[in-house]
């Protein structure tokens, strides 16, 4: 019984439960829908960009991108409090006879899984709050406009935003 209880660390636990790629596995929902809709609006913006470059209004593009990525930044820092809050609570609410009772009942791996899928979708979001911030940084370089770095920007963290969106509805 004390074997059960012990410390992991991220890549045992992976391990330990699963040891799928949520971020990439087709078969999920969360993964096809944020995939279409980050062609959708990737679609949308690199039409906005095509148009704003000819007309040379490049200062457009660049202050409209800043203001989607400080906005969805704001959004996933929110998102980040509800996870932590609600892993908090689970955690909080879970107390030692409790635990006694799922491990005598053999519900010890479910429970895991539980909290890393919190673990999992809190360190995601994270890390995507890191790209949004680095991003909005670097938009403000003055540099030559690329648009196909630019598609596969808009592509990369518009996919994360949906996912982080979309896995965290179905956590």
């Amino acid at each position: 019984m004390n074997e059960l209880i012990k410390s992991y660390d991220y890549k045992t636990l992976r391990k330990t439960l699963d040891n799928t790629n949520y971020l990439l596995d087709i078969r999920k929902f969360e993964v096809y829908f944020s995939l279409i809709c980050s062609l959708l609006v990737t679609g949308i913006i690199i039409i906005f960009a095509i148009t704003n470059v000819d007309d040379n209004h490049v200062k457009d593009i660049v202050t409209t991108t800043q203001n989607i990525l400080l906005n969805s930044t704001f959004g996933l820092l929110g998102m980040l409090g509800f996870i932590i809050s609600g892993l908090a609570i689970i955690s909080g609410t879970i107390g030692y006879k409790v635990t006694q009772q799922i491990i005598q009942q053999k519900k010890f791996q479910s429970l895991l899984s539980i909290l890393f899928s919190f673990f999992y979708i809190g360190r995601f979001v994270g890390i995507t709050i890191i790209l949004f911030v680095s991003s909005y940084f670097i938009m403000g370089i003055s540099l030559k406009f690329n648009i196909y770095l630019y598609g596969f920007m808009s592509f990369l963290l518009s996919y994360c935003l949906f996912f982080s969106i979309f896995s965290q509805f179905l956590c």
